[in-house]
């Protein structure tokens, strides 16, 4: 997952930190979870953490948000489970 930072300007927002984490997750596993769960923005103002799934197919939604701030994002991953 990648969350790229503005300001109000439109221009990369370096040295923020943003917090990644699983609002729902797309099973009942508890294993879902992303990581790293904090990360600082680049010069470019992206910020990357992955989502590792569990063993459940569905929708999961991930959120990321600027930390001290309101200002956050979401988007759903849909999970799919092979089956043997």
């Amino acid at each position: 997952m990648t969350a790229r930072i503005q300001n109000a300007a439109g221009q990369a927002a370096s040295n923020a930190q943003v917090v990644f984490s699983v609002e729902t997750p797309a099973g009942s596993n508890v294993n879902e979870r992303v990581l790293p769960t904090n990360v600082t923005t680049g010069a470019d103002g992206t910020a990357e953490s992955t989502y590792e799934a569990g063993p459940t197919a569905g929708d999961a939604v991930i959120q990321a948000c600027v930390k001290g701030t309101t200002v956050c994002g979401v988007r759903s991953i849909g999970v799919q489970v092979e089956t043997p």
